[in-house]
Formats: structure tokens, C-alpha cells, sequence
């Protein structure tokens, strides 16, 4: 065997090892993106899941939700108003950072749907929609347009809070509030 043959099968195998590593590379690309999107998704929920369980753990809190959900935010009292401000901006946040994973691959549909039928559901009620037109002035402008354009699209199919969680309607009218939307 010559020189000129023992190069010849060097650079096959040469050829050979670069195309076997990128096709591992490529392998261990997707592999690690299934990973980040599963690891985004675990987490995006993770955070619906406390934002939800926080009325559980602070009764202050679900009443004061209940209370303005149902009647008026801005009508209510500056602690009622803040508690219920910050409890809907946080979820708004979520649903935000759920909207831009979803946008870009990493949150699938029926997640991102959900937490977008949170959003609305929170919006359709008395003190939601009342507050809802102060946090657009103030949330990402991508997610704000994109969920108004979704509440004129469903207009009056949107399915209000009060159906996911009765009990917020049941807190409130407990504590006197009358909501003759939902009543």
C-alpha cells in the first residue's frame, strides 16, 4: 500500500468521525431543547400552582380577592385594591411569560391555553375588568395585545373565574357583596 491510498482511507475516516459528531451533536441539540422545554414547562405551572394556592394560605387575601372580584375595584378600600392589583398583576406576569414561551416553542398549546383562559376568566369578572384596564396600562405590550385580541375574538364565550372556582363567588357573597352578573 502506497502513501497516496493510506491518505485516501485517513480522510474517509477522517469524513466519517466529522460526520458522526455532528450528527451527535445535533442529537444532544434537540435532546437538550426537549430537556429546557420540559424543565419551562414544569416551571410556568409551578408558578400558576402558587399563584392559585396563595388564597388558600392567606384568608386576608381570599377575602379580599372574593370581595373586589365581585363588586368593584375601583370602588374598594386601598388595602382591598392593593391585595387584589398585585394577586391579578402576578398572574398576569405568569400568563406573560407563559405567552412568550409558547410564542417560541416551549410551552405547548394545551398549557398555554389554560393559563390564557385564567387570564380572561379573571378579566370577566365585575372588579377583574375594572382592574384589567389598569394593568394594560402598565404590562408587556406583546401579551396585552394578544389577550385583548382573544376577548374580542370570544366576546361573550370567555368563561369567567367565577366558573373555574365557584368558591371565590361563594366567599364573596358570604361576606354581603351582591354581583348581579353572576347571580
Amino acid at each position: 500500500m502506497n502513501w497516496d491510498a493510506i491518505s485516501a482511507v485517513g480522510e474517509v475516516v477522517a469524513a466519517v468521525a466529522v460526520i458522526g459528531s455532528l450528527l451527535f451533536v445535533g442529537n444532544q441539540l434537540r435532546l437538550g431543547q426537549r430537556i429546557e422545554r420540559a424543565a419551562g414547562q414544569r416551571d410556568i405551572l409551578k408558578q400558576a400552582r402558587d399563584w392559585m394556592t396563595c388564597t388558600q394560605t392567606d384568608p386576608e387575601l381570599f377575602r379580599a380577592v372574593s370581595s373586589v372580584m365581585a363588586s368593584s375595584f375601583d370602588d374598594a378600600n386601598a388595602d382591598d385594591k392593593h391585595l387584589f392589583f398585585t394577586w391579578m398583576f402576578d398572574y398576569f406576569l405568569v400568563f406573560e411569560q407563559g405567552y412568550y414561551m409558547h410564542r417560541d416553542g416551549f410551552l405547548n398549546d394545551a398549557s398555554f391555553h389554560g393559563l390564557e383562559a385564567v387570564a380572561l376568566g379573571i378579566a370577566d369578572t365585575p372588579g377583574g375588568s375594572e382592574c384589567w384596564v389598569h394593568i394594560q396600562a402598565i404590562w408587556g405590550l406583546d401579551a396585552r395585545t394578544h389577550l385583548l385580541a382573544r376577548q374580542e375574538q370570544l366576546q361573550n364565550s370567555v368563561v369567567s373565574l367565577y366558573q373555574f372556582f365557584p368558591y371565590f363567588k361563594d366567599k364573596a357573597l358570604a361576606n354581603g357583596n351582591s354581583d348581579e352578573k353572576y347571580s
